[in-house]
């Protein structure tokens, strides 16, 4: 559920490819959930701007007052190799060209991921970067949506893949990832992967969405993560996994293991159809 929603206008898609309807508006979740059950939508749609009449029938009436913007790049370079990025402005301050506006200063958030596949003789290969940034206020909108910034990309035409412009590790957040990964080779998974974390301590998704010196001059606290998969998967139903990864923080360093198996059973029937009986 996105934030302000009782500022944006809304869309809905029906299953009988009548059109989408328009111009819709809601005070409260409540009443627009009350709604989706109503007519049972194949797709919801809201606007990224926000209006004083979301739900007035042209485009003039709705009186526009903001919106949020969001630029989002997905691009295959060459076979097998893809290109992502995302970046996100919210709350931008004008205060810097002479216009009066509010101490919220501008918000931003920027996440970029390369992914290469390719298919060897004896496994697949796939290798995947990420990094990203969040504002300390990113993602903490106010105390009534705690993730109201959670935007995600979802890729259907293969393994669903998701980049989220919201920090999976929080606002005030700088990161960068490495995996490397060998599938499907003799019936084992090898992947090895590394993160570099920078965390802000003072940034909270529930803290007061307000502009803060101390908080945006806080020291960042970083994490080190390197570590491992090896997983055994011979037969479908049946797995084993070991899972060693290395932690380093400015407080000290650390060792985990875990060793883990998995036993999928699936059982179904088939189901005779019956043909309804026709009176005469």
């Amino acid at each position: 559920m996105p934030p302000d929603l009782e500022a944006r206008e809304w869309g809905f898609l029906s299953f009988d490819d009548s059109g989408m309807r328009r111009h819709k508006s809601f005070s409260s979740r409540g009443e627009l959930s009350d709604y989706v059950r109503s007519i049972v939508p194949r797709h919801v749609y809201h606007s990224a701007a926000y209006y004083q009449r979301p739900g007035a029938p042209t485009m003039k009436e709705k009186l526009w007052t903001g919106a949020d913007l969001i630029f989002d790049l997905d691009a295959v370079l060459f076979p097998g190799f893809r290109v992502m990025a995302q970046l996100g402005f919210d709350d931008i301050s004008t205060k810097g060209l002479g216009i009066g506006d509010s101490d919220i200063p501008t918000i931003f958030a920027g996440i970029a991921g390369l992914q290469y596949t390719r298919a060897l003789s004896f496994a697949t290969l796939d290798l995947y970067a990420e990094a990203g940034y969040t504002h300390y206020l990113w993602g903490s909108f106010n105390d009534k949506w705690y993730l109201g910034r959670a935007i995600y990309r979802l890729e259907l035409d293969r393994d669903t893949h998701a980049l989220p412009l919201t920090s999976p590790f929080g606002p005030g957040t700088v990161w960068a990832s490495f995996e490397a990964a060998l599938e499907d080779w003799a019936g084992f998974t090898a992947r090895l992967a590394a993160e570099l974390v920078f965390r802000n301590p003072q940034a909270s998704l529930t803290g007061a969405y307000a502009a803060s010196g101390s908080v945006a001059a806080a020291d960042l606290e970083g994490t080190l993560r390197v570590g491992g998969e090896l997983a055994f998967h011979r037969w479908k139903w049946w797995e084993a996994y070991a899972e060693p990864v290395f932690f380093y923080r400015d407080s000290g360093s650390w060792f985990e293991l875990a060793l883990g198996a998995a036993v999928e059973l699936d059982w179904r029937r088939p189901v005779r159809k019956v043909k309804p009986k026709v009176q005469e």
